[in-house]
């Protein structure tokens, strides 16, 4: 499915020996499919075929019409006179001059050309005259305008489906970059931890004690997780309680090293530990050995 810009804007125009007919359509982005036209009042009878015209053709965004009618001749759109109003208004005085019993003042012309209805000009025909005289001239300028803004949104759609394309693949190729470097970094996490892990066992034996009397195994697990998930996450020293599971304990399986405990065990069985032994603010027994020389 193609990309489609939702702002565009496109005009059109059609022209009748009498009249031209400009359109000019505007859209922006909405979730919904809002027509707003803006034309006289006299063709308000042929709104509702203007908005079924352009649903065909937008089916979402925020679009605005101007329809404006022009005469094609300057001279076409000058008042004219109209010759029944004024016989109207010559009977009217002669039915006062009789009403006085005397003849009255005779209106000057400049008076007559005043009154309501002597001139008139083109928009002085009724509704349905003035949507019958131009309905298909006003169709036509709307077709042109919004053959205009589908290429446009087309064609913006086309470019930025471009750039998605290309942001897409950049994003894919960072993503194998760092796939392609997890292997080593999460090996050399787990031997950096496995190295001081048995170096502080090996401190504890040194002491003549049993080190499953000082730290159960369970025990072991958690301050495993606190260390892998501490280096994991990036968290400062303060000791706060950790999230998730170090990799580093999980792939710790396999042989038990010389001191008697395995580094393999259930990860979620470790996390549950660490959640009720370690709460928030208390550091790792692993860093208390470190920073005061001794066993936990």
């Amino acid at each position: 499915m193609a990309l489609k810009s939702m702002t565009a804007f496109g005009s059109g125009e059609c022209t009748s020996p009498n009249s031209i007919y400009r359109c000019e359509v505007r859209t922006l982005n909405s979730r919904f499919c809002d027509i707003s036209i803006k034309m006289s009042r006299s063709l308000i009878a042929i709104e509702p075929k203007l908005m079924n015209r352009t649903k065909e053709r937008i089916l979402r965004g925020k679009v605005d019409i101007f329809l404006d009618i022009l005469p094609a001749d300057r001279s076409a759109s000058l008042p004219k006179l109209n010759a029944a109003a004024v016989a109207h208004y010559l009977d009217l005085c002669r039915q006062l001059d009789a009403a006085a019993g005397q003849p009255l003042r005779t209106l000057a012309a400049a008076e007559m050309l005043r009154l309501e209805g002597v001139l008139e000009n083109q928009y002085s025909a009724s509704s349905e005259e003035t949507v019958r005289l131009h309905e298909e001239g006003l169709l036509i300028a709307l077709d042109k305008a919004l053959d205009a803004v589908v290429k446009q949104r087309r064609s913006e759609g086309d470019a930025l489906g471009g750039a998605l394309a290309k942001l897409v693949e950049g994003m894919s190729e960072d993503r194998l970059a760092i796939t392609a470097k997890r292997e080593g970094i999460q090996k050399s996490l787990y031997e950096t931890y496995r190295k001081r892990l048995d170096r502080l066992l090996q401190a504890i034996e040194e002491t003549g004690q049993k080190v499953s009397s000082l730290l159960p195994e369970e025990r072991l697990l958690s301050e495993i997780t606190i260390l892998t998930d501490r280096h994991r996450g990036g968290a400062d020293p303060s000791c706060g309680a950790r999230t998730g599971v170090s990799e580093a304990a999980q792939r710790g399986g396999g042989g038990r090293p010389a001191h008697g405990f395995s580094l393999s065990g259930d990860a979620q069985g470790g996390q549950h530990h660490l959640e009720q032994a370690h709460p928030a603010g208390r550091c790792s027994a692993f860093d208390e050995l470190e920073a005061n020389g001794r066993t936990p």
